[in-house]
């Protein structure tokens, strides 16, 4: 399975009810991955998405020159209309110095102006996650990490099982 597919897959999945409601909604969509909505005030989420910032120096290291264990290269991007923000996934990565181009990787919920399979170039200042995988497992997918500790461990497992990689 290719990176494109976990992404979706890891939202698909993220729909169960190990979310915490009362601090996450989460949008249920037909035939799409499901949407996480998480408060601009969520304590957890702004460090992860801090934490992606701090380290994206080490990540794009890696991007320019992965090894042959490394693979599934993203980076997670608040895109906007208006009001607006959706953090979306952005996949089939190059980088110029100053930012990524790629392809959407998410379908917007509410954001007209963007669709899956989009090529857009996101600024690396901009970043809210990043992450590949190493040796089958995941590196870097702060914000994934928040979503998923709140996980039973057995739907942790199952997940991981149909991801292909570990989320440790």
């Amino acid at each position: 399975m290719k990176i494109t597919s976990y992404t979706l897959l890891i939202l698909c999945l993220l729909s169960s009810s190990c979310v915490r409601d009362s601090e996450r909604n989460v949008v249920r969509r037909d035939r799409k991955a499901d949407v996480v909505q998480v408060e601009k005030s969520d304590r957890e989420m702004s460090a992860a998405i801090a934490q992606a910032q701090q380290t994206s120096g080490d990540f794009i290291k890696v991007l320019k020159s992965p090894k042959s264990n490394q693979s599934g290269f993203s980076v997670k991007y608040p895109f906007t209309d208006g009001p607006t923000v959706e953090h979306m996934w952005v996949n089939d990565l190059s980088f110029d110095g100053h930012s990524f181009a790629g392809v959407l990787n998410n379908y917007p919920n509410d954001l007209s102006n963007f669709f899956y399979g989009q090529k857009v170039t996101v600024s690396q200042s901009g970043i809210s996650d990043w992450m590949y995988v190493e040796d089958g497992r995941l590196i870097g997918g702060f914000t994934l990490r928040v979503l998923f500790k709140d996980y039973p461990p057995e739907k942790l497992r199952e997940l991981e099982e149909s991801l292909g990689f570990k989320v440790e």
